[in-house]
């Protein structure tokens, strides 16, 4: 089969309906009844880019610009911008606990840790998977509450975990069981849990 093969390719130039010989040689059977039941354009015009967020299909600074803000947020911002991550950064600053450990944990909150999800995002030459388990993309979650090694870490540590206690895949409701229903889980004498080595 061509790469450069087009649908154009798939039709008979002449009836302007699906060439069946073509569709035999190059598609398979199973697909073939699929593309018949697809309707072929009656004005045969050549096609064009259109753009799908302006009525006109004209793109524009204006809506590309609405696209950006509205509909290519990451599921990383979308994780952390849940309901509002206001209560929980001013709620990190007053753990007792480290300047340093509440800076971590402030850095948790708001999505700014050196995972590789966020060094690919700022351009830097790096792969994408979780160093340490392989998985496809390491994002914050996957570091704090899902790779395999924070999973031990979190056994490890006095804070009740098991399978299942970070059931949803979002730093801010994970983060939010962490301070609201285990008020007194982090306390520096007796937790290390946020030591993930």
């Amino acid at each position: 089969m061509n790469p450069n093969m087009r649908v154009s390719d798939l039709i008979n130039q002449e009836s302007k309906e699906w060439d069946e010989g073509v569709l035999e040689d190059y598609v398979h059977p199973g697909d073939i009844p699929l593309i018949r039941s697809m309707a072929i354009s009656s004005t045969h015009r050549h096609d064009t880019f259109c753009w799908e967020y302006t009525r006109n299909g004209q793109y524009t600074v204006k809506s590309r610009y609405w696209v950006a803000q509205n509909l290519l947020k990451s599921d990383e911002e979308k994780e952390i911008l849940e309901p509002s991550i206001t209560k929980l950064q001013a709620f990190a600053w007053k753990l007792k606990a480290p300047r340093k450990m509440c800076h971590l944990i402030w850095q948790v909150i708001t999505g700014q840790v050196a995972v590789t999800r966020n060094l690919v995002r700022r351009n830097m030459r790096c792969d994408n998977y979780c160093l340490r388990c392989g998985e496809a993309e390491e994002s914050v979650t996957h570091a704090i509450f899902e790779c395999p090694p924070a999973l031990q870490a979190w056994s490890l540590s006095a804070t009740p975990t098991g399978p299942g206690t970070f059931p949803v895949s979002s730093v801010y409701t994970n983060m939010d069981y962490l301070f609201w229903r285990k008020k007194n889980i982090i306390e520096l004498d007796q937790d290390r849990i946020l030591i993930l080595g």
